[in-house]
């Protein structure tokens, strides 16, 4: 993938993991985000990859778990 379409993925999860953007309909946020310019196969792998990370924080884009932690810890990076 090009940089400039890696970049847009990673702001595309960040706007989908956003608590805001969650009270908006998935109508809206895959049309805002179609309006960005992503492809349908890039909106359904964002959509995928936000929704793993709001379930599993430690998920990453690369679709493995990051390091452990207990709740009060903060990640070592």
């Amino acid at each position: 993938m090009d940089p400039q379409r890696a970049e847009l993925m990673q702001q595309a999860i960040q706007f989908l993991s956003d608590p805001q953007t969650r009270s908006s309909t998935l109508v809206q946020r895959i049309q805002f985000l179609e309006a960005r310019g992503l492809t349908n196969d890039e909106i359904t792998r964002a959509i995928v990859t936000a929704n793993q990370s709001a379930v599993n924080p430690g998920y990453n884009s690369y679709g493995s778990a990051g390091p452990a932690t207990l709740p009060g810890q903060n990640p070592v990076h």
